[in-house]
């Protein structure tokens, strides 16, 4: 739902976070072993095994997705409700 530029901008403003990057690749490991991270964060609908770029950091950790605020399910949320010609909210 948020560009690139916009979801970097995002985690960059986050203190504890150094570096935000993008890839083009199929998967981030090469730049994971460029940068080095000390802690690698991924979401907690990731299992430990397939964390790519794990076995290159100190630390992975796994952040509990929070109940109600998928991506996902707010799209479908919003398709329901607009498919079937219902008016957005206004103001």
């Amino acid at each position: 739902l948020l560009p690139l530029k916009e979801r970097a901008q995002l985690m960059a403003a986050l203190r504890p976070v150094d570096v935000v990057t993008s890839f083009t690749e199929e998967t981030p490991k090469r730049i994971i072993r460029e940068l080095r991270p000390d802690v690698l964060v991924k979401g907690g609908d990731y299992t430990a095994g397939d964390i790519v770029g794990r076995e290159d950091v100190k630390r992975v950790v796994r952040v509990p997705m929070a109940k109600g605020h998928s991506t996902s399910k707010l799209i479908e949320r919003i398709v329901r409700r607009y498919a079937r010609g219902g008016k957005p909210p206004t103001g």
